[in-house]
């Protein structure tokens, strides 16, 4: 015997409800609308990085874990043993984050740069992952932790290295000055970042 499923009244009420699922289409269209914007006047700003990368690419998906999303990379280098990528990530009930990615070649030309930079604010906090789930995205997890100089040893015997930073949510009508602001910090930690 097969148990009964029912469905709560909020529950008819949300599916009948049309408007929530224009609302959210909408959104996410002009939140992909901006990624290829900001991609676009960053192609204009770091034209050296046009000779090493493909151009910027906004993908869209419905389900990182659960929560729809929409994703800007540039410069974007990926590949099994080497990748140097800064990856916009505008996640659904989660933040907004942008991540430099390196591994294999691209993390070892960019290890001099490493503690030339100042990653330290009062107001922004960089994270850090060089171990467990490589694509793990989610800064609240375990395999993120904040910047510290102190472990620049184990940073580059890592087998990647992944610096991030987000920007709340609420804070989304700032994504340009944020995306300039540290899409500069972060290129600067690679050769093109000149």
């Amino acid at each position: 015997m097969q148990n009964k499923i029912d469905f709560l009244p909020a529950e008819i009420k949300l599916l009948n409800n049309q408007e929530v699922i224009l609302q959210k289409n909408t959104l996410l269209d002009k939140v992909q609308a901006k990624l290829d914007e900001l991609g676009k006047a960053c192609l204009k700003d770091y034209p050296q990085l046009r000779k090493v990368s493909p151009n910027c690419k906004v993908s869209k998906g419905e389900n990182l874990k659960g929560f729809p999303f929409r994703v800007l990379d540039f410069p974007r280098l990926f590949g099994q043993e080497h990748i140097l990528a800064i990856r916009t990530l505008v996640w659904w009930g989660k933040s907004c984050t942008m991540t430099l990615h390196l591994k294999g070649k691209h993390l070892e030309s960019s290890l001099d740069h490493l503690p030339l930079l100042d990653l330290y604010s009062k107001d922004i906090e960089y994270k850090v992952s060089w171990h467990g789930n490589e694509w793990e995205h989610d800064l609240e997890s375990n395999n993120y932790e904040p910047f510290s100089r102190e472990k620049m040893e184990q940073y580059s015997s890592a087998a990647f290295l992944k610096i991030a930073v987000a920007l709340p949510l609420e804070q989304l009508n700032e994504l340009d000055h944020f995306y300039r602001l540290h899409f500069k910090k972060l290129i600067s930690l690679t050769p093109y970042g000149k």
